[in-house]
């Protein structure tokens, strides 16, 4: 791997460019070339780590004058650690976040196992368990696992100590690494094999069923009212209006007001409604007060952000289209 100079100059641009899209791509490309650092060769190893400095530092943009402030020399530095040291700052002073009903300035330490828990489809934790308990007794197969093991504890571990919301979209790198697991089972009788098609078969099912929101999905475990476990960026990003106009129209809702979360207009999605208090900075139409009388329509994230929790004639929702709730339905 990586022998030829062509193959390891291609490897450096593609880690630059990736630093410099996205730090957080660092978190699966780091332990990978960990893993692969005795196939790499140490002196090789520090040519990659210097030339993607330099490459993120003469491409990320942000201009810093280098001389004492006085000087019209000017080096494209300091935006990638700019921006490092943002994060750094925001995680100190914290963020609202909702999670199991609860507002807090930062995530709970069980945060990240459970969305881990809650969020990865069962067959996937089954087939990743099978697939480490039938490796255990050959070296060279465990020795694999282990780096794929490697993978998930390493986000895992920072999702458990960073204080800020760890949402699911920053821990998929770890379900890459139980996806690595699975693919090592050893599969040499046909009652494993039977067993086999089963979990694939789950697993499908329960991704179809998820459609057209995956965002929304969680496992059995979960139970039938998730937005109870999660919010925030965990289950609702604005992203339902679709499914929400399918639902209304099969269930016959003229009038209803709406409190939608997101970044997008609502009003170019579904038939006439009236706006409420919510977080919709796109939003065409006025904020009308609250009726009781009429169907409420509340976006999960909303319900939490607005306040509309607190109210107690605002209680006992239905969940429809994965991410709205519904109150006083007809």
């Amino acid at each position: 791997v990586w022998k030829t100079k062509t193959e390891f100059l291609l490897l450096i641009i593609f880690v630059a460019l990736a630093a410099a899209s996205k730090v957080a791509s660092l978190a699966l490309i780091g332990p990978v070339l960990f893993i692969k650092l005795p196939n790499l060769g140490r002196s090789k190893f520090l040519i990659l780590i210097t030339s993607v400095f330099l490459l993120v530092w003469g491409t990320y943009g942000f201009r810093w004058q280098t001389i004492y402030n006085h000087s019209s020399l000017n080096l494209p530095f300091g935006g990638y650690l700019r921006a490092i040291k943002e994060n750094y700052l925001f995680a100190k002073r914290g963020q609202p976040i909702f999670f199991q009903e609860q507002l807090s300035s930062f995530s709970p330490i069980f945060k990240t196992p459970l969305t881990i828990l809650f969020k990865t489809s069962l067959p996937l934790l089954l087939l990743a368990l099978w697939g480490v308990v039938s490796n255990l007794g050959t070296r060279k197969n465990f020795r694999t696992i282990s780096s794929y093991l490697i993978i998930f504890g390493c986000v895992f571990i920072v999702g458990l100590v960073k204080p800020l919301s760890f949402s699911i979209r920053h821990l998929l790198i770890a379900e890459i690494g139980l996806i690595f697991i699975a693919t090592q089972l050893k599969i040499k009788t046909l009652p494993k094999l039977i067993v086999l098609f089963i979990l694939l078969a789950w697993q499908v099912a329960g991704f179809a069923k998820a459609l057209p929101q995956p965002i929304t999905f969680t496992n059995e475990l979960a139970g039938r009212q998730p937005y109870r476990i999660f919010t925030d960026s965990d289950l609702d990003w604005g992203q339902g209006l679709i499914e929400l106009k399918n639902e209304i129209s099969l269930r016959k809702i003229d009038r209803y007001q709406l409190a939608y979360f997101g970044n997008v207009n609502p009003a170019n999605y579904l038939p006439s409604f009236t706006r409420i208090k919510d977080s919709n900075p796109v939003g065409s139409l006025p904020i009308e007060p609250l009726d009781y009388d009429q169907t409420i329509i509340i976006s999960v994230t909303c319900y939490y952000q607005c306040g509309y929790y607190l109210d107690p004639k605002l209680k006992s929702p239905s969940l429809i289209a994965k991410s709205f709730l519904i109150f006083n339905d007809n």
